[in-house]
C-alpha cells in the first residue's frame, strides 16, 4: 500500500520532518508519485494547477500548486464536489517544486499561512501541533518547539525575517513598525564586521510590545544550506521514507537504462529494502533483448506489470501496405503503426482539466489484476499485447503467438505531453553507433533530455517525412499532435517544442 495523505477532523495533516518530509509529501518523490498520491483525496486537494515552462521544460522547476480546504468530517465523501469559490480557495496553499530534469520533488512550500481563513491544515511537528484551528505559528511557537539556531537573515527592502534549521526554514513579516530592530548595527558604534544587528544576532521573535510575529510561509527541504539552494535527496533516502510510511517490505527504482538499436535495453534497478531487520539497497541489471526476451522473464525480473494492453485495432494500418511494398524508403517501416496503434492511443487521459484538478485513471487503476496469458473469447491468443511499467518508464511490446518480446517504448515524461504523469521518466542512453569508427561520445549522444534538432544532426542520413498523430479533439488533447519519425530501428516522437517524449526501439 503506497503512502496516503492524512486528515484529522476534516483538515489536510502534514507530519513536518526536516529534510525529509511534509506528510506523505516525499522529498525526492518523482512527480507522477505525487499526482496519483492528490488523486486519492480530490476533496482535500480541490484544486491543483501544474506549473512548467511550455517552450522549454528544463528551463524552471516543475511546479504542482495545491490549494487545501478543509472538509466536514460529518458529511459523506464525494468527489463530485465544484470546483472552490474564491473565498473557499483562500484556505492553505503548498507549493510543490520538482527538478525539471530528474523530475524528482526538492522543495515543498507552504505558504500564506497567515491569510489561512478557517481550519483547512493542520502542521505537526514530534506529535505537536504548530499550526491549525488552534495554534498559529508565531516566533515563540517556533523557538519553543524547534529550539536554537544560528543566526536568521532579514531583507530590508520586502521585511522578511528568515529563521533556518537544518532542513526547514520559516520566513516571518515583521510589521514596518518593529523592522529597525531588524536594520544593521551603526558602524559608529559597533565595529566593522562584529555583528548584523541585535535582533538578527538573536534572533528576536518578541517585540518590544509583547507581540510576536506571524510566519507566512514554511519550506521543507533536503540537501543545501538554505531553501534557495534545495538539491533532490538520492533514491535511496526517498526510498527510506517511503518505507517508513507504507508497509512495503521492498522497493524497487530505477536508476538507468542503456540502449541499443536492434538489441534491446539494460536496466539497472536499485532495490531497497530490509535484511536482518537492516536496511540495505542492492543493484541489479535486467536485460531486455528483442526477439528473445519472454513475458516469464519480465514478470521474474520485474514482477507483474502495473497493466497489460491488448492492441484491439491499428487506426495507422492503412499505411501498413506502404510501408511493406516501399523496399526503397525503410525509414518509416511498419513498427510504427504498431506504435501509433499500441497504449498512446487509447490510454485515458491524466492531464489537466479546464478547472486544474487531475482526472482519475480509472481504466488503468482497474487493471492491476495478475497477469494471465490464455485464449478467451474476448483476447484472441495471437494478439500483441503491451507490458506498461509505469514505474520503470517503459513499455514491452509482445507477441501474441510465441510471448517474446517485439518492441521497447521508453517514456520521458515531458510536461506538456499526452501522457504526462502516467509513467515516471526514463533516464536512459541511447546508443547510436554505426561503425568501429564512431566515437564513444557519439555512442552515447541521445539521452532522455535530448532535443530532436540535436538528435537528428547525429544521423548520417536525414530521417523520411514523419507521421502526424494527433490523440483526439482539442478537448480530449489540448497539448496538439505530435510527429513520429523512424530510423534504423529506432522511432522518435517529437512535441512541438522539440522535446522528445517517447522513443522506440524495434
Amino acid at each position: 500500500m503506497a503512502p496516503y495523505l492524512a486528515q484529522h477532523r476534516g483538515q489536510l495533516e502534514l507530519d513536518l520532518v526536516p529534510g525529509k518530509r511534509a506528510g506523505a509529501f516525499i522529498l525526492g518523490a518523482p512527480v507522477g508519485h505525487v499526482i496519483r498520491l492528490l488523486q486519492t483525496e480530490p476533496t482535500l486537494v480541490p484544486k491543483v494547477d501544474l506549473k512548467y515552462v511550455e517552450e522549454d521544460p528544463l528551463a524552471e522547476a516543475i511546479v504542482l500548486s495545491l490549494t487545501v480546504r478543509a472538509t466536514n468530517p460529518d458529511s459523506p465523501a464525494s468527489t463530485e464536489r465544484p470546483p472552490p469559490s474564491d473565498a473557499e480557495a483562500c484556505g492553505a496553499h503548498i507549493s510543490l517544486l520538482f527538478d525539471p530534469s530528474t523530475q524528482r520533488l526538492k522543495l515543498i512550500s507552504i505558504h500564506d499561512l497567515y491569510k489561512t481563513s478557517g481550519p483547512a491544515l493542520r502542521l505537526l511537528y514530534r506529535q505537536t501541533e504548530c499550526h491549525s484551528n488552534r495554534a498559529v505559528t508565531t516566533g515563540l511557537l517556533v523557538n519553543r518547539l524547534f529550539g536554537p539556531t544560528h543566526p536568521g537573515t532579514f531583507a530590508a527592502d520586502t521585511g522578511v525575517f528568515t529563521l533556518a534549521y537544518p532542513g526547514i526554514s520559516f520566513e516571518f513579516t515583521i510589521p514596518e513598525r518593529h523592522r529597525a530592530l531588524f536594520s544593521p548595527a551603526s558602524e559608529a558604534k559597533v565595529p566593522h564586521g562584529a555583528r548584523q544587528g541585535l535582533a538578527n544576532d538573536h534572533n528576536l521573535l518578541e517585540f518590544p510590545d509583547g507581540t510576536t510575529p506571524q510566519c507566512r510561509t514554511i519550506y521543507v527541504y533536503g540537501p543545501g544550506s538554505n531553501w534557495q539552494a534545495a538539491a533532490v535527496p538520492s533514491i535511496t533516502q526517498y526510498g527510506a521514507q517511503y518505507r517508513s510510511l507504507s508497509p512495503v517490505s521492498m522497493l524497487t527504482c530505477l536508476q538507468s537504462v542503456h540502449a541499443q538499436p536492434g538489441t534491446g535495453i539494460t536496466v539497472l534497478l536499485t532495490d531497497i529494502g530490509t535484511r536482518s531487520d537492516e536496511a540495505h539497497t542492492a543493484n541489479r541489471q535486467v536485460e531486455i533483448r528483442l526477439g528473445q526476451t519472454t513475458a516469464q522473464d519480465l514478470i521474474a525480473d520485474l514482477g507483474q506489470p502495473a497493466t497489460v494492453f491488448y492492441k484491439n485495432d491499428d487506426k495507422m494500418s492503412i499505411h501498413a501496405a506502404e510501408a511493406t511494398d516501399s523496399s526503397a524508403d525503410v525509414e518509416l517501416p511498419c513498427p510504427v503503426v504498431e506504435t501509433l496503434g499500441g497504449p498512446l492511443q487509447e490510454s485515458p487521459d491524466l492531464g489537466s482539466s479546464s478547472d486544474g484538478q487531475t482526472s482519475q485513471p480509472q481504466e488503468r487503476m482497474a487493471a492491476r489484476a495478475p497477469v494471465v496469458l490464455k485464449t478467451t473469447d474476448q483476447v484472441p491468443a495471437s494478439r500483441d499485447y503491451f507490458y506498461n511499467y509505469y514505474e520503470y518508464g517503459f513499455d514491452v511490446l509482445l507477441d501474441g503467438s510465441n510471448h517474446r518480446c517485439k518492441k521497447v517504448l521508453l517514456h520521458t515524461n515531458v510536461p506538456g505531453h499526452y501522457d504526462f504523469g502516467r509513467y515516471q521518466k526514463c533516464f536512459f542512453a541511447l546508443n547510436i553507433a554505426s561503425g568501429s569508427d564512431t566515437s564513444p561520445a557519439q555512442a552515447e549522444a541521445i539521452c532522455h533530455d535530448s532535443k530532436w534538432d540535436t538528435v537528428r544532426a547525429l544521423f548520417d542520413q536525414t530521417p523520411g517525412e514523419p507521421v502526424i498523430f494527433n490523440r483526439g479533439s482539442s478537448e480530449q488533447n489540448p497539448f496538439g499532435p505530435t510527429l513520429f519519425y523512424g530510423h534504423r530501428g529506432l522511432i522518435f516522437e517529437v512535441m512541438q517544442n522539440g522535446y522528445i517524449p517517447t522513443v522506440t526501439l524495434f
